[in-house]
């Protein structure tokens, strides 16, 4: 049976915002050499701003949180992230759900982005994309291959 759309979008959001997140932990260990102390560190830091943006969330709605979330890390980076696909959306539901995957990468690279301000120090330097020239952090993510334990290639953040 197939899910309703609601709970499809659910999930859309919910699958993209844990690959983007997994994806930034592979390229700050990978692409600036961040080791399991710091990053454990970076993770709580996440948890914690997620934390505030959720009650952001239940006073005042989604949107007003975004909105928050562009606003501090507008000195940082650049607050969009739109994941990358390997074709365009044929109809209306796979518009939303688009959007609805880039808005849900759009909360975790916020999240991340202030988390690694706060505890690694990195700057706009290191975090923010202008044009065409990505940064280390946000280039990866949206070119990136990584490497397994196994030397096999992975790739992420490509839907």
């Amino acid at each position: 049976m197939k899910p309703n759309f609601k709970t499809e979008m659910d999930r859309t959001r919910s699958s993209v915002a844990e690959i983007v997140g997994w994806c930034l932990v592979v390229a700050l260990n990978q692409e600036m050499g961040i080791g399991a102390k710091r990053l454990n560190r970076c993770a709580e830091a996440a948890i914690r701003i997620q934390e505030q943006y959720i009650s952001v969330i239940d006073a005042k709605g989604l949107q007003c949180a975004m909105s928050q979330m562009q606003k501090d890390v507008a000195d940082l980076c650049d607050a969009d992230f739109r994941v990358p696909l390997r074709r365009s959306a044929r109809n209306r539901r796979e518009q939303q759900l688009r959007i609805a995957g880039d808005q849900a990468a759009t909360i975790e690279w916020c999240i991340w982005a202030r988390a690694a301000h706060e505890v690694l120090g990195l700057g706009p330097k290191r975090l923010h994309s202008s044009g065409r020239q990505r940064t280390p952090i946000i280039g990866s993510l949206q070119t990136g291959r990584w490497r397994t334990s196994t030397g096999h290639g992975i790739r992420c953040a490509a839907v």
